[in-house]
């Protein structure tokens, strides 16, 4: 996808619940961060262009939740890349 940089996926070692408190639902085990330029326009990819990779991704995934966020500020050396 035109304006990608990198992407990031992280797994749920473990999960504190209440006893007070029980939560019945299930709590995702991953967790995916892409990354693109500043300004680029982030759309759905159609299914026609998914690799078979993302294809098994999505169709087994209980739960999608999408949101894009605004890069406000970082720290370290800009000039190391990524």
């Amino acid at each position: 996808m035109p304006g990608w940089r990198k992407s990031t996926q992280f797994k749920l070692i473990f999960k504190v619940q209440s006893k007070d408190r029980p939560n019945k639902e299930v709590t995702p085990r991953y967790l995916a961060i892409h990354e693109f330029d500043e300004g680029t326009e982030v759309k759905r990819m159609q299914k026609e262009s998914w690799t078979a990779m993302t294809r098994k991704i999505v169709e087994n995934a209980a739960k999608i939740d999408e949101s894009v966020f605004e890069f406000i500020w970082g720290m370290g050396d800009e000039d190391q890349g990524l």
